[in-house]
């Protein structure tokens, strides 16, 4: 029972000097499973090595590698549903409450941040990959974080058999012979 005296909300205040942690992580989330993705194809002792420690983790905790690298990124929201919570818990004259919405509100603000930033490191990576797929690209298709969002892969389909590739984007078109790697 959450009495008149107790105080939480003064802890997550103090501890969200370390948001920018999780946005530096969930920026690089989806380039950390790519690379043991690509690295359980190159190398058989790696894959093995995963494979072993899925087990190991799966007997002991029921959850695999993966599951744990998914947490950081699910604990932001996770503490703004508990702040709201206790939020609705709380009588507006309890002695957390101020505290209490003001966490709350910079919970929010984190993760909306952290989702944002997420969602261009994302763009970003795609663009990456698609201008590496492309040979003689004359102009830049790498653009500044700040204009990302702009530059959205809407589609990519291949097309006249298997011979072009179209990406299409918000703000541009690119149509370009497949090579063997596209």
């Amino acid at each position: 029972l959450w009495t008149p005296n107790q105080k939480i909300a003064d802890i997550f205040l103090q501890n969200m000097g370390i948001m920018p942690i999780y946005t530096i992580y969930i920026e690089n989330y989806g380039r950390s499973l790519g690379t043991i993705e690509r690295y359980m194809l190159g190398s058989p002792s790696f894959k093995q090595f995963v494979t072993d420690t899925k087990l190991r983790l799966v007997s002991e905790a029921g959850l695999d590698v993966s599951a744990y690298l998914i947490m950081p990124v699910q604990r932001v929201p996770r503490y703004a549903l508990l702040l709201n919570d206790l939020l609705k818990h709380t009588s507006e004259d309890h002695r957390d409450y101020v505290d209490l919405k003001e966490a709350l509100q910079k919970m929010q603000r984190a993760a909306s941040n952290i989702n944002e930033r997420k969602r261009t490191a994302e763009t970003l990576f795609k663009l990456t990959e698609i201008a590496q797929l492309i040979k003689n690209l004359e102009f830049n298709l790498l653009v500044p974080p700040h204009i990302a969002k702009k530059r959205c892969l809407l589609q990519e389909a291949i097309i006249d058999g298997g011979k072009m590739v179209l990406y299409l984007f918000f703000d541009l078109v690119i149509c370009c012979k497949s090579s063997k790697k596209t």
